[in-house]
């Protein structure tokens, strides 16, 4: 009997998984990661499909389900046996699982389970090449979503902000033209960041085209906000870098609570004195985000692990700032949980340091402040880096060295 336990004991099953872990990267190097790319552009896609009309006349909920399940199950192997993580991070890592898959199921809304399950496993893996797979789901997604709309095979939507305005808005196979807005944004911002903010003259031009075009398109006010002052914090990158220098990151944690806070002061504001001239005037600047946020307030109570909100949205009732959603959708876990990602990934970005993805992650950090997309793998890649191999100062400057000698 004791020699079954000593042949079934967790040292010798830690042996065996050093064992195969050492097999597979000898024989294949880049096999582990590879797959893991695989299965987060697969994931990204249905995330994707969700942000389009695609779901019932391409693909059913069931299909979409599966290409969350099913790369998220093979990432699970990837984090269990190949990223040599001890029981004690696993056993967290497990119990923070439990936690995100209850607030989920309360919700109706299991994108952070899975999410989860993708952040944790890009240990190891090459930041670069995951902002490329991003990239390249959210580009060839929106050219077919695209064609599919122009093809009429899925709606494509077309309408006004009001009965009274001229403006005709489209979404081109988005569920709604903030979504094709927000998703232009996270594509030219994952491009900047992939080129690390060292554009040139045909790429600004591009970057300046799209923004345009989505506005027009679109007629998007705060996502033209956001893209224009992506493009100048590029254009500026040199100088924002050397005063970002000169400041500790517990100064821009304090600059992102601080922004947070007034995004939900405003809300609370609005549901007591809705009729106050200024409040009114934010609330106009916001598309009546405010209004919507104030009757969540009032409607619904804060439950530990979340609950199920109904959001027809399409110009009714829908919470678009995170900062609303978190605590009245997912509950008070995912409060502590947000607070320490932005402490991880501001201290990890800025000590490196990388600048560039630190000022991204701000961007993600005011943009959460009007919509929800802050869990959503097709927009939000930055999350990522809270554990791939980020690039830190001395590898940027070897490949800036390479770069100037080619």
């Amino acid at each position: 009997m004791d020699s079954i336990s000593n042949r079934i004991s967790l040292q010798h099953l830690l042996e065996i998984r050093s064992k195969l872990n050492k097999k597979v990267k000898d024989k294949y190097p880049n096999l582990i990661n590879n797959i893991y790319l695989v299965c987060l552009a697969v994931y990204i896609f249905s995330t994707f499909i969700k942000s389009t009309d695609m779901p019932e006349y391409v693909f059913s909920q069931h299909d979409i389900y599966l290409f969350a399940l099913i790369p998220s199950a093979i990432v699970l192997f990837k984090i269990v046996l190949f990223d040599n993580n001890s029981i004690n991070d696993l056993i967290i890592f497990a119990l923070l699982e439990c936690v995100l898959f209850a607030m989920g199921q309360n919700a109706a809304n299991f994108n952070i389970f899975y999410f989860g399950i993708l952040i944790y496993g890009a240990k190891n893996v090459d930041y670069d090449k995951i902002i490329k797979v991003f990239l390249f789901v959210n580009i060839v997604g929106t050219f077919i979503s695209m064609a599919l709309a122009f093809g009429g095979i899925i709606p494509n939507y077309k309408g006004t902000r009001s009965d009274t305005s001229p403006v005709i808005r489209f979404a081109f196979g988005a569920i709604y033209p903030t979504n094709l807005a927000a998703r232009m944004l996270s594509i030219i911002m994952a491009y900047a960041a992939l080129r690390k903010f060292k554009l040139n003259l045909p790429e600004y031009i591009s970057l300046i085209a799209i923004t345009i075009w989505t506005y027009i398109s679109t007629d998007t006010r705060l996502d033209l906000a956001l893209m224009a002052l992506l493009i100048m914090v590029v254009m500026c990158y040199k100088p924002i870098s050397k005063v970002m220098e000169k400041i500790s990151f517990k100064l821009i944690n304090i600059i992102c609570f601080g922004y947070i806070g007034i995004i939900l002061l405003l809300g609370f504001l609005y549901k007591f004195i809705p009729h106050n001239a200024i409040m009114q005037i934010f609330n106009k600047l916001l598309s009546g985000r405010l209004a919507y946020e104030a009757e969540a307030i009032s409607e619904f109570k804060l439950a530990f692990l979340g609950q199920y909100i109904p959001q027809p949205g399409a110009g009714l009732f829908y919470i678009d700032s995170i900062y609303f959603r978190i605590p009245l959708m997912y509950g008070i876990p995912l409060i502590f949980i947000f607070i320490l990602i932005v402490f991880a990934l501001n201290k990890i970005l800025h000590v490196k340091p990388i600048f560039y993805l630190e000022l991204c992650f701000l961007l993600f950090i005011i943009s959460g402040g009007i919509d929800q997309h802050f869990w959503e793998s097709c927009y939000n890649f930055i999350i990522l880096a809270l554990f791939a191999k980020v690039p830190n100062a001395n590898q940027i400057k070897r490949e800036k060295c390479i770069f100037n000698e080619n």
